[in-house]
């Protein structure tokens, strides 16, 4: 598994008290790469690249409780920030949480690692993102995702399709984070439908920022092919992230 870099499909096989069961009719899987996700109707799998306990996550988390300190009155840490009543504390963990990683990391914006296979991608786990410096959107919401756990907060991942690939007709997504004022109010690990997305949002009962922010990359590195599917994609990010996201 450690060594495998794409996609294999293997015979599933059976043991019974060291013996192999013969399967009858024999069962294939795909096997895919540690650090792959299959996007295309598996995202309750991104759950599991969010790592809160992470050394690199929590080393964040420590160096970010000097941010809240500074932003919210009497808070020593983040235990401190979840029983406040300061009507901007959500506010202002994810602003000492993205402060921390935009002003003491020199993280660089960058696309993932190139792959042949469809309809998956390889995701850096959060030491890498934090030890080489670079990630592609949804690796810095997984980071930050992660943070938010570390602070006893419930954050969502929130993927957007911007436009399709005139060339391949691939779908182009992008990743944001949000942020639950309270406990989430989620009753599945992935929300499908954009309506009580929009519901949570217009009661601001979530707050939502896009992490592409916290990149020393000057500009955003465009993946879409054509100035077309570039204004399409400006309309949907309007329309599915209303009202205007927490910018920092």
């Amino acid at each position: 598994m450690q060594e495998l870099a794409e996609p294999a499909t293997v015979p599933l096989e059976a043991w019974i008290n060291d013996e192999r069961v013969e399967l009858r009719p024999p069962i294939e899987i795909l096997l895919l790469p540690t650090a792959a996700w299959h996007c295309a109707d598996h995202e309750f799998a991104l759950a599991g690249f969010v790592m809160p306990k992470s050394d690199a996550v929590i080393e964040v988390g420590d160096r970010a409780r000097f941010e809240l300190r500074r932003l919210l009155k009497g808070a020593q840490g983040f235990a401190d920030a979840l029983e406040s009543n300061d009507p901007k504390v959500v506010e202002n963990t994810l602003k000492a949480l993205y402060l921390c990683l935009q002003e003491r990391y020199g993280i660089t914006y960058e696309f993932e690692p190139r792959t042949y296979a469809r309809d998956w991608q390889l995701v850096r786990f959060h030491h890498e993102v934090l030890d080489e410096l670079q990630g592609t959107c949804i690796d810095l919401a997984l980071v930050f995702a992660a943070c938010l756990e570390n602070a006893y907060r419930d954050p969502l991942i929130i993927v957007v399709e911007i436009g399709r690939d005139d060339i391949g007709g691939t779908t182009i997504q992008h990743a944001v984070v949000g942020c639950w004022r309270s406990s989430s109010r989620a009753s599945e690990a992935v929300i499908r439908h954009q309506t009580k997305m929009r519901q949570w949002l217009k009661a601001r009962e979530i707050v939502v920022i896009d992490s592409k922010g916290f990149p020393r990359t000057k500009r955003f590195l465009v993946v879409c092919r054509s100035h077309r599917v570039r204004r399409r994609g400006r309309r949907s990010w309007k329309t599915i992230l209303w009202p205007t996201p927490l910018i920092l």
